[in-house]
């Protein structure tokens, strides 16, 4: 009886380490897998303060384009505008829809900084996309879900524009799809 009963013990000591190991390792790659999503969040974060230093000093860069990149910076901490931005992908980037004035003022304005001053024009899309990234990044449910990441780091610069108008468009009218206003 005894034997069974150290047996029993054994099997049961066995049974909750390896349940408890299991739970630790569940356990050490999540936290691993959130340090990876932060680093690369607070990455883009410093990436976003570096292209911001360089949009702002440059004469060439037009207040429109100024406060258009502000809107979207103040939205990287904005939790709520993550999902928004993340469902817009989703939706299929209708950034075509309602364009308003605002938008085409937006658009020459860029264009206008492409022609103007290239280095400039870079680091306002590097702003516009990094600060999409850290928006997203930072946020673990949202980065979960987060499978567009190459749209961002892709070479369309209109793609990034139309996210940074989808993020500008959502904290004014509360939906990505919204109208954008003019900030000039």
């Amino acid at each position: 009886m005894m034997i069974i009963e150290a047996l029993a013990t054994t099997v049961l000591v066995f049974v909750l380490a390896l349940s408890v190991d299991g739970l630790m390792r569940a356990t050490t790659k999540k936290l691993n897998d959130d340090a990876e999503r932060m680093d690369a969040a607070r990455w883009a974060i410093n990436r976003h303060r570096h292209a911001l230093e360089h949009v702002f000093a440059s004469e060439s860069v037009e207040p429109i384009l100024k406060n258009y990149i502000l809107d979207i910076s103040r939205q990287v901490p904005d939790e709520a505008s993550a999902p928004a931005l993340v469902r817009w992908f989703e939706d299929g980037l209708p950034h075509h829809r309602d364009k308003t004035d605002a938008d085409e003022a937006f658009s020459n304005a860029l264009a206008d900084l492409k022609s103007a001053n290239p280095q400039a024009y870079r680091e306002m899309i590097v702003a516009m996309r990094t600060a999409l990234v850290a928006m997203i990044m930072q946020w673990p449910d949202v980065s979960d879900r987060f499978r567009i990441m190459a749209e961002l780091a892709g070479e369309d610069a209109g793609e990034a524009s139309a996210a940074a108008a989808a993020v500008r468009s959502a904290a004014t009218s509360g939906t990505p799809a919204g109208k954008v206003h003019a900030y000039a």
